[in-house]
């Protein structure tokens, strides 16, 4: 009786906070910073597979949310509105990232009747410094596919999908924060969530990097972000970020490991997005030095069910390791456990 009971347990999706499923590991940028630029000659393109998607309708409505990106970019991926739609019919929040830069009349209206909650679209400065940084992308493309969607959205009468900004901070781009008040405004934007770079993929990346204890400046850049934070509030956006602070090394992660899971574009699961690169062979900065990187997936959708990965060993002692201090080596220096 108990084995039947654990295996019932076992089959059960497990409540998540969010579950985030890379649609496809392809992209049509080049931002200097991403693992899929610094390792195009081992990085595996893919897209994720519609029939191992249906395999999860079971669990997606155990997630509040639902994020419907990864490495790549999500409008690449033929199916992302049947994957919109039925993510939405079991009645959890879709949410998804964009570089912007396929936003035709038709995905415009596909995503505001596709019943999407969030879209959120990346930059990394504004002109010449985003040009820079991302490369294949343009910011003012990117706001005015904004101003596009918010119009839109106007003349259907829809509320949704609500419009964020992901700005990504790199030491050579704070300079730009102080802009983003006086670009954004009035744009449709709600919130901008700035973060850092938290994976290196090559040394010469590690000066875009904010560390606790390693940069000199880091009050000025604490600076700068308030001063950030002030101005968007007064034109009446939402401005959020974190920072590594110094002489913090929490127990858990802010990617909140315990109650989220990342499934990668071949089906792979794994605890985040950190672990899943669709890359072989390759080193990524970790304690100021050069180390072979190294994935963790928990099981395969093409092997087994979602709730049996999430309820298997690999999946167990991971979390079990946040508790008992045996973290796995992505963890250990991890900057989400630096930020507050």
């Amino acid at each position: 009786m108990f084995d039947s009971i654990k295996q019932f347990l076992n089959e059960q999706p497990p409540r998540l906070q969010w579950l985030q499923i890379e649609v496809t590991s392809r992209c049509n940028a080049s931002c200097v910073y991403c693992p899929r630029t610094v390792y195009r000659k081992n990085w595996i393109n893919r897209d994720f597979p519609p029939d191992l998607f249906k395999s999860l309708y079971p669990s997606l409505g155990k997630a509040r949310i639902v994020h419907l990106q990864g490495w790549g970019e999500p409008f690449l991926h033929p199916e992302i509105f049947s994957m919109i739609r039925m993510t939405r019919q079991v009645g959890c929040k879709v949410y998804t990232t964009t570089n912007g830069t396929l936003m035709t009349d038709n995905v415009i209206e596909e995503i505001i009747n596709s019943g999407l909650s969030m879209i959120s679209f990346s930059l990394a400065g504004f002109g010449e410094t985003n040009a820079r940084i991302r490369p294949g992308t343009d910011s003012e493309e990117v706001i005015n596919s904004v101003e596009r969607i918010n119009m839109k959205k106007r003349e259907l009468g829809k509320k949704y999908p609500k419009i964020h900004l992901a700005y990504i901070l790199l030491n050579s781009t704070i300079q730009d924060v102080r802009l983003i008040h006086e670009k954004l405004a009035g744009t449709g934007i709600e919130e901008v969530i700035i973060s850092t770079l938290d994976f290196v993929p090559e040394e010469n990346l590690q000066i875009e990097a904010i560390r606790p204890g390693i940069d000199s400046n880091y009050s000025y850049i604490l600076n700068e972000l308030n001063l950030a934070s002030e101005l968007c509030s007064k034109a009446g956006l939402k401005l959020y970020y974190r920072l590594p602070y110094p002489d913090i090394l929490n127990p858990l992660c802010t990617e909140k490991v315990l109650k989220s899971a990342y499934i990668g574009s071949g089906g792979d699961v794994f605890p985040c997005a950190y672990m899943a690169l669709s890359a072989r062979d390759v080193s990524h900065m970790s304690d100021g030095g050069m180390v072979p990187y190294k994935g963790f997936s928990t099981g395969s959708l093409r092997e087994t069910s979602f709730p049996k990965i999430w309820h298997g060993n690999d999946s167990r002692q991971f979390r079990n390791s946040f508790f008992t201090g045996g973290y796995f080596p992505m963890c250990r220096a991890c900057p989400k456990r630096m930020e507050e």
